[in-house]
């Protein structure tokens, strides 16, 4: 089971929203990670049919998805980040037009239905009408749809916005326990969500591919240009010019124990190597501080 991308572009009249995007994912987790505009929901949208691209192609095991058609839409699940739900909707009638919009019989999607009603933890709520539904629990009903086909391929875009700090747990636990035997490509701008459950992680950046690789391999070559010092409050302000500053702690004397992530170490203050972070990563690559034009 493969996803390609070959050359993959997409322009709007001046605008490149996506750049000669190339790679190859297999089952597992796929974070996509990159600011607003960086080119992920263009990717995705290329992805679920939505657009179409300028140049290049996307491959489902070796073939062209134009070609394919439905036999692709069949084995793709999409959660989109906007919650246009019905609110008149109950959540199981949601789900029961969701699966006639798929095309599952009557029998398939009353079975699919209940099971993923119990699975999301919605069961008790099925019989209310969505307007009153949480934050989290919208999502999870989302979530719930995009199952409805037993997707090989499922696109989440950005499935944990506004949860708070358990349902944000819950949902990605639930997300890393049905990853098995599915390509799952989770965008997010929140490296927490995916740094403990993607295989590999992809960094776009003006709709180029900057990095695409492990978080452990991501973060050990990133592992020399992680710095750490304690330094007197009144310097904070020119490291922030210069630097870019990861974490900030104030000491019981004063100081400021400073984290920057640089391709150099700094000459004042007896700057330390530390152990990066994949947020680190993410803001020294999203970062326009310019590091090789700093004093060495």
């Amino acid at each position: 089971m493969t996803l390609s991308f070959e050359g993959l572009s997409k322009k709007y009249k001046d605008t490149i929203a996506l750049d000669s995007f190339s790679a190859e994912l297999s089952e597992g987790v796929y974070g996509l990670l990159g600011p607003n505009g960086a080119g992920k929901s263009t990717l995705m949208n290329i992805i679920s049919g939505n657009i179409s691209a300028s140049s290049g192609h996307c491959l489902w095991n070796g073939q062209n998805i134009t070609v394919l058609g439905k036999k692709f839409f069949n084995v793709l699940g999409y959660m989109p980040q906007q919650q246009n739900l019905y609110h008149n909707f109950t959540a199981r009638q949601f789900l029961w037009y969701m699966a006639a919009l798929k095309g599952l019989t009557r029998r398939q999607a009353s079975e699919k239905i209940e099971f993923l009603l119990g699975l999301l933890h919605l069961q008790d709520n099925a019989h209310k009408k969505l307007g009153a539904f949480s934050g989290g629990m919208r999502q999870r009903i989302l979530i719930a749809q995009s199952l409805l086909n037993d997707p090989q391929l499922l696109i989440l875009d950005e499935p944990t916005v506004g949860l708070d700090p358990m349902e944000r747990v819950s949902i990605r636990n639930f997300i890393s326990e049905i990853s098995v035997n599915k390509i799952v490509i989770f965008a997010t701008h929140v490296v927490s969500d995916i740094e403990n459950i993607a295989k590999e992680i992809i960094f776009l950046k003006q709709g180029r591919l900057i990095l695409k690789d492990t978080p452990h391999d991501i973060l050990r070559s990133m592992s020399s240009k992680a710095w750490q010092c304690c330094i007197p409050a009144k310097e904070i302000e020119e490291i922030q010019r210069n630097y870019v500053v990861t974490n900030v702690v104030s000491q019981m004397d004063g100081t400021l124990c400073v984290t920057i992530m640089s391709d150099f170490c700094p000459q004042d203050f007896g700057w330390t190597t530390t152990v990066p972070t994949l947020e680190s990563v993410y803001l020294y690559i999203f970062n326009e501080v310019n590091n090789a034009n700093l004093c060495r």
